[in-house]
């Protein structure tokens, strides 16, 4: 392909490098939320590099990536270098080898349409359109990177280095803010209580003063389950690859020169940071193997010390788990005598159990306790509801009625991967969500008695059973994790985990040539590009649709804070309602944010109509009910009142049955 064909490919794959960059650091929130909107900058764009983006620009996204991939980039059914590695006289007649890395993009699909009959009993239409955005984006990255690196397979080790070297940011991330972050922000939020009078929750402020680090994720746990996933990648990488290790030292000096002379003069910055950035790079150029392998362990070192050392002030006991359990799985697989891993096993079990049991000292077992009862409740519901599931966003609703732990808190999910699946999903999201924990494992067995190319120069670099044992246990780790937590809602981790199963090495499969003829070919060319531009309208769509809900959402927060009030007269909030209705027509929170706005600026009737309205699109939220009741109350209507007040009792009794009513006290 000469220069000028190939130009637009290679641009398409450094876009794919800056997309997978940025994975960690803008899309480490939980997705399924519609609640919880983000919003991009209108005014200072500068803001777009620190907060978190929203999940659904994540699908948005993937989905333009993959229109561009498959215009530019997909030109091959089959893959040219596998192509070219094997025997042409061993081949079978008629017959070309397709690798086995189309396990996870076809994967990603079968997840994807799992997501579907949860649809179907979703009492809140909400839910259900952001598991369809979610997983419509793991898809469609997940294909999007399959055709890259099929089509250039030897992008691989730029890939993984682009893994480390995000992990890495984070990382450090994380460490400013264990030794500077939570004092800044609990100064920050105690000066904000004096200066608005009102108190963040204890849950907030709790978690703020256990300093447990979650950096750029929404949640410490989240972090966790990055770090177990990329930690053992990494430390082989860092071993093996001297560009790794370069990638490692050139993002470190950039972080501390940002970190020290963020507050010096503009210039002084960028020339601090050009020679903090060269000096790596020129030593990358002129080092020589030999003298690599001598001073890598100066690199190793520090770094696994940096990412253990975050990782164990995440304080995620699940974490601990999962990758304990994980390197004993490494310990199997090496070539050391049976004494020596009897003898490793026993220590990194140590270890493990006592980082779990010394974080349970500190914090007690309520935590663990509690998902008990998320496990069994989400259990009775895939038994009464076994092939469609209760619909998604209804594991909640479900839960806070049948709940046994005694608390008012209620989780969106069981945190738990099969088991939100099969509550919210029934049968097929049971099966897909299954396959996709076991499938490295599958794997494995593809890999019994096929040959794998062991040589470790530059070009095949990712080729190794070594390679695939390390991916693996970093896999082994976060599947572990899922299984105590909600790691499939995070698109940053998630999508890593994709495509570090497609960093594995290509292992042959044999179909008939006629499966891949070129009208066929071209058909399915037609229909990504068709159901990917359905993606990125919607996506799109749906992103309008949360920066008005954002915009209604801080209208009405101000409106709360008593000298605010008359700063923000009511009619800009009913307008904002009117316009967000109508970008939401089917979502409930536009009203009830209003509605509470409503309540708090003494407008009860027009209260009670907008929490009327949001009962109408989410009839099985008890929150809902007990503000009606509230508003409804205050307007002396004390029968509806009460009426409303017990239906969110049934709903929920251990939020609501002690609230003493007081349209009760008048009867």
């Amino acid at each position: 392909m000469s220069l000028k064909k190939q130009a637009i490919p290679n641009l398409i794959v450094y876009l794919a490098i800056a997309f997978t960059f940025l994975l960690p650091l803008k899309y480490g929130s939980m997705a399924g939320l519609p609640e919880i909107v983000f919003t991009l900058p209108n005014s200072n764009i500068l803001t777009i590099f620190i907060f978190t983006w929203s999940p659904v620009s994540f699908t948005l996204l993937s989905g333009t990536l993959l229109i561009l991939t498959t215009i530019f980039t997909y030109n091959q059914p089959t893959d040219k270098t596998l192509l070219n590695s094997l025997d042409k006289n061993k081949l079978p007649e008629s017959k070309i080898p397709v690798n086995t890395n189309i396990f996870a993009p076809i994967l990603a699909l079968i997840l994807l349409i799992s997501v579907f009959p949860g649809v179907i009993n979703a009492s809140t239409k909400d839910f259900a359109d952001l598991q369809i955005f979610h997983f419509s984006g793991i898809a469609a990255y997940a294909i999007a990177m399959f055709i890259i690196i099929k089509d250039q397979p030897d992008k691989k080790i730029i890939f993984l280095n682009t893994i480390i070297a995000s992990t890495l940011l984070v990382t450090l991330i994380g460490l400013k803010q264990y030794y500077t972050g939570f004092q800044e922000t609990l100064d920050y939020v105690h000066s904000q209580e004096l200066k608005t009078g009102l108190k963040v929750s204890n849950a907030i402020m709790n978690r703020l003063q256990q300093t447990r680090i979650y950096s750029t994720f929404s949640i410490c746990n989240n972090l966790a389950a990055h770090l177990i996933l990329t930690i053992p990648i990494s430390i082989y990488a860092l071993y093996k690859f001297k560009s790794t290790s370069i990638t490692v030292c050139i993002v470190s000096a950039l972080f501390t020169i940002f970190a020290v002379a963020l507050n010096l003069p503009f210039i002084i910055m960028i020339i601090l940071t050009t020679i903090s950035a060269l000096i790596p790079f020129l030593v990358y150029r002129y080092i020589s193997e030999k003298n690599f392998h001598s001073i890598k362990w100066f690199i190793i070192i520090p770094y696994a010390f940096l990412i253990l050392f975050v990782l164990r002030h995440t304080g995620s006991r699940g974490a601990f788990l999962g990758f304990g359990i994980s390197m004993i799985f490494l310990i199997f697989f090496s070539n050391i005598k049976r004494k020596l891993k009897l003898l490793s096993s026993f220590i990194i079990s140590a270890i493990a159990i006592y980082m779990i049991f010394s974080d349970i000292l500190t914090r007690t077992l309520s935590s663990m306790a509690v998902r008990f009862d998320y496990y069994l409740a989400a259990l009775k519901m895939f038994i009464n509801h076994p092939i469609l599931g209760i619909g998604w966003g209804d594991f909640f609703h479900e839960y806070t009625r049948i709940k046994t732990f005694p608390t008012q808190e209620a989780p969106h999910t069981p945190h738990n991967f099969i088991l939100s699946f099969a509550a919210q999903a029934g049968l097929l999201g049971v099966i897909a969500s299954i396959i996709v924990l076991l499938l490295p494992f599958i794997y494995i067995l593809l890999l019994k008695n096929k040959h794998i190319d062991t040589k470790q120069n530059h070009s095949t670099t990712c080729q190794s059973k070594t390679f695939i044992i390390y991916i693996l246990t970093g896999w082994c780790a976060w599947g572990i994790h899922s299984l105590l937590d909600l790691n499939i809602q995070i698109p940053g981790t998630f999508a890593t985990a994709f495509l570090l199963l497609l960093l594995l090495p290509n292992i042959p499969l044999f179909y008939s040539k006629s499966n891949f003829s070129t009208p066929q070919y071209n058909l399915i060319k037609i229909i990504i590009i068709l159901l990917s531009s359905i993606m990125v309208f919607y996506s799109y769509k749906r992103l309008k649709q949360e920066q008005a809900l954002f915009t209604l959402q801080k209208l009405a927060n101000f409106s709360i804070v008593p000298e605010k009030q008359k700063q923000i007269p009511f009619k800009y909030i009913e307008s904002q309602l009117q316009y967000t209705t109508q970008l939401m027509p089917n979502s409930p929170f536009p009203w009830s944010v209003a509605g509470n706005a409503a309540n708090n600026s003494g407008h009860f009737f027009k209260a009670e109509q907008y929490f009327k309205e949001a009962i109408k699109k989410s009839p099985k939220r008890a929150s809902f009910y007990e503000k009606l009741s509230k508003c409804q109350f205050r307007l002396k209507k004390y029968s509806e009142s009460k009426k409303n007040h017990q239906k969110a009792i049934t709903l929920f009794p251990y939020a609501f049955q002690s609230t003493k009513n007081s349209s009760s006290s008048t009867k």
